[in-house]
């Protein structure tokens, strides 16, 4: 499971600090569905099909007699038993990029993704085989949003005074 808050962004602390408690909450709210919560955006966002090699990701990498790109024979066992003797195709599930979701509590949004093995993939463990294929970890793409994150957030706020202002 991969799981973060927010700390140590002093332009986006800025920016939260900006806004009264309850508008507050109401930004981060937006700045997280925009990082976790739309389709096809930020951190649901999956990279093109592509096919590498194990032995292209790691190379020589067994003591025990495995071929290339397996860590051991046992590993190359339960591969060939788990694709049916390398035939079957691997099939993308989309469970890492639908598995991103926020929660609310005590006035902080934690983004997290509780699909096992996310942190394999996006995290800070990610393999070598998942960066070749072009998946990125999860804190560049956070960094690589920020700004429209924040812009998503400000136009929500805004959208949210034009209605109360309306109200009135």
């Amino acid at each position: 499971m991969i799981r973060f808050r927010v700390n140590g962004l002093e332009d986006l602390k800025k920016f939260f600090n900006s806004f009264g408690r309850g508008w507050k909450i109401r930004a981060m709210r937006a700045w997280a569905y925009y990082m976790a919560g739309r389709d096809s955006e930020a951190l649901r966002k999956e990279p093109p099909e592509k096919f590498v090699t194990r032995k292209h990701a790691y190379g020589k990498v067994s003591k025990d007699g495995a071929p290339d790109g397996y860590f051991s024979l046992r590993q190359f066992r339960y591969v060939a038993w788990k694709t049916e003797g390398f035939t079957k195709k691997h099939q993308r599930t989309h469970g890492i990029s639908t598995g991103w979701a926020y929660r609310e509590s005590g006035g902080r949004v934690m983004i997290y993704n509780p699909i096992p093995g996310a942190e394999y993939v996006v995290g800070d463990k990610q393999s070598a085989h998942e960066r070749l294929v072009g998946w990125r970890k999860w804190r560049k793409v956070i960094a690589d949003n920020m700004t429209g994150a924040t812009r998503y957030a400000q136009k929500e706020i805004d959208r949210l005074i034009k209605e109360l202002q309306k109200k009135q």
